[in-house]
């Protein structure tokens, strides 16, 4: 468990504002699963999906102090956006994010 947080805690340093896997031992084993500051701002990251089309403008890259993030606003409706990506959850059983 002692290398897996140290692993952690690298990855975490290495690829701030992007949604990760974790392998068991070190940064380098980890699986970047989006990047964010390669998406365009005030758009929808390419490769991800809306639930429903009504969805439309509620997920966007946006930044902030240099940092870009997926941000959600929305008003009276539920919507759901997603990314497919497989993955081996016996090698890379963490999913970390900043």
């Amino acid at each position: 468990m002692k290398n897996r947080s140290r692993a952690y805690v690298r990855c975490l340093g290495f690829l701030v504002g992007s949604l990760l896997l974790v392998g068991p031992a070190w940064a380098e084993e980890c699986v970047v699963i989006e990047d964010f500051s390669k998406g365009a701002v005030g758009e929808l990251p390419a490769g991800w999906k809306l639930r429903k089309d009504e969805g439309r403008g509620v997920y966007s890259i946006q930044e902030d102090g240099g940092r870009r993030f997926l941000r959600a606003v929305s008003r009276g409706i539920g919507i759901q956006a997603a990314k497919e990506f497989p993955w081996d959850l016996a090698k890379y059983p963490v999913l970390a994010w900043s």
